[in-house]
């Protein structure tokens, strides 16, 4: 077995298509598009929170994911989610401490992958109703997510 300082070193020899196609042949339960959309969730997020850093607490990783979601795929959320094999937080986590594991990601040394698991039930979160309004000075209608009531 190759030392941590070894694995570094020949990750960095890679780039990073090479080091994604690694990737690939290694874990195959997430869709390419589930990888991209964890880059995306990650870039929104940086910039709805203005950080000044490239890295997000998982709790904002996590709810990066709900809004990014919700905003991107209002109540087919959960649907585009499932498809790209992405079911609850813990495969959120997986993702995230796959392209970690080949350096397509970083990591603060107190994220932990046990950190993603049962944050949220994606029943809950992602049960939207849509509530339609139009705007008549932009002459557009507007959609917005709200949870539904599970009473």
């Amino acid at each position: 077995m190759k030392k941590p300082e070894e694995r570094f070193e020949e990750l960095h020899q890679k780039t990073a298509a090479e080091r994604f196609k690694e990737l690939r042949q290694k874990y195959k339960d997430y869709t390419i598009e589930s990888y991209q959309f964890a880059y995306d969730v990650l870039e929104d997020t940086l910039l709805k929170l203005k950080k000044n850093t490239k890295h997000l607490t998982i709790p904002e990783l996590l709810e990066g994911y709900r809004t990014y979601s919700i905003n991107a795929f209002g109540c087919l959320a959960k649907t585009v989610l499932n498809n790209m094999g992405i079911r609850e937080t813990r495969d959120i986590g997986n993702i995230i401490f796959q392209l970690i594991e080949f350096d397509l990601m970083g990591k603060q040394e107190r994220d932990r992958k046990e950190q993603f698991d049962n944050v949220y039930d994606f029943d809950v979160v992602f049960n939207l109703r849509p509530v339609f309004s139009y705007d008549s000075d932009r002459k557009k209608w507007e959609a917005q997510y709200i949870q539904r009531n599970n009473n």
